[in-house]
């Protein structure tokens, strides 16, 4: 499954794509190797690629360059590994459930954040899908896992993040807990 969606990760740089899949097929199987309780689940490959393009855009390194950089991969890993310490709950398996039984931390962050968040924040908003019984799963699942990598382009999506990590960072909580409270 890994080979099949690295396969299809949208890379935002220019570099090597045969090797760069190779090595998001390696860090990813060795994450997941390392973490069985987890494993690997669809999504963490567009993390990695987001990772790969940070750090290429702090050292202002064009990635066909970085690639032959000593530590890019191993810096890559760490931060995945890192990024991956407060993301495990959003990738448990049996979070992909749509029904109201659903209890998982993924499923309580999705009821929270339509239910509670959205309808202080744009109750407009919160009123039309609810009226149409459109389930927070339906469109949460994918912002939350992916922290919007395919919601927005390359340099948006870097600012994004940077938002969620400095909030993380000073409110020392969850990655999207307080994001959603901007």
């Amino acid at each position: 499954m890994i080979r099949k969606d690295v396969a299809r990760t949208e890379l935002f740089y220019e570099c090597d794509k045969e090797l760069t899949y190779r090595m998001m097929e390696t860090l990813l199987l060795v994450w997941s190797l390392e973490n069985p309780q987890t494993s690997y689940r669809q999504g963490m490959n567009d993390l990695v690629s987001v990772i790969m393009l940070a750090l290429c855009d702090d050292q202002k390194i064009p990635m066909k360059d970085i690639m032959e950089a000593r530590f890019f991969e191993a810096d890559t890993y760490t931060l995945l590994d890192k990024l991956m310490e407060t993301a495990t709950p959003w990738f448990t398996p049996g979070a992909e459930v749509l029904g109201e039984q659903a209890q998982t931390p993924l499923f309580k962050k999705f009821q929270n954040i339509q239910n509670i968040v959205l309808k202080r924040v744009d109750p407009a908003l919160w009123e039309h899908l609810t009226a149409r019984e459109i389930a927070p799963q339906l469109y949460l699942l994918r912002w939350i896992r992916l922290l919007f990598a395919r919601e927005f382009e390359p340099s948006q999506v870097l600012i994004v993040w940077d938002a969620i990590m400095v909030k993380r960072a000073a409110k020392k909580c969850t990655y999207m807990g307080h994001f959603f409270l901007i």
